[in-house]
């Protein structure tokens, strides 16, 4: 066990390099900034860091520590510097920075839901002097549109 960021987190020395835990590293410091494990490897692809692959003595060991839940029988090790990389890049990425943008969100989404989703009043958010504006195909806000057809029935 070490200390990192004022917690104990379990860690092996491999090959005279000290890896973490990257599952206990992602409960303790990460899941409050991402949704999912899932995300932290995708950011990991991003970031060309690839992590160590434990193996059976080391998931054991794992287990009996409790950095890892009883039914898991695999996990990755991570080195203090790459997860400092990977915990920079979870707490600099702008929820709200311009979609596609290097630290944004996934392009696939919006900020009014899904890419996928379309309702016709959907848009995104881009960075403009002064704040944030609305990009959207429709230049009415969703309440301008609903009042537009207010009028037109009547």
């Amino acid at each position: 066990m070490v200390d990192l960021r004022g917690a104990k987190v379990a860690s092996f020395t491999v090959e005279g390099c000290e890896l973490i835990c990257l599952p206990q590293a992602f409960d303790l410091f990460l899941k409050h900034l991402v949704g999912g494990l899932h995300t932290v490897y995708t950011k990991l692809k991003r970031l060309e860091i690839t992590p160590v692959v434990c193996n059976v003595e080391q998931v054991r060991i794992l287990r009996g520590l409790g950095a890892i839940q009883p039914g898991v029988n695999r996990c990755k090790l991570i080195s203090r510097k790459d997860f400092e990389t990977l915990y920079n890049d979870c707490t600099n990425a702008s929820l709200w920075a311009p979609i596609g943008e290097e630290g944004g969100r996934d392009p696939k989404l919006t900020a009014f839901g899904s890419g996928g989703m379309r309702s016709g009043v959907g848009g995104t958010l881009e960075r403009k002097e002064g704040g944030l504006a609305a990009k959207s195909g429709a230049e009415k806000s969703l309440g301008e549109q609903y009042l537009g057809l207010k009028e037109e029935q009547g």
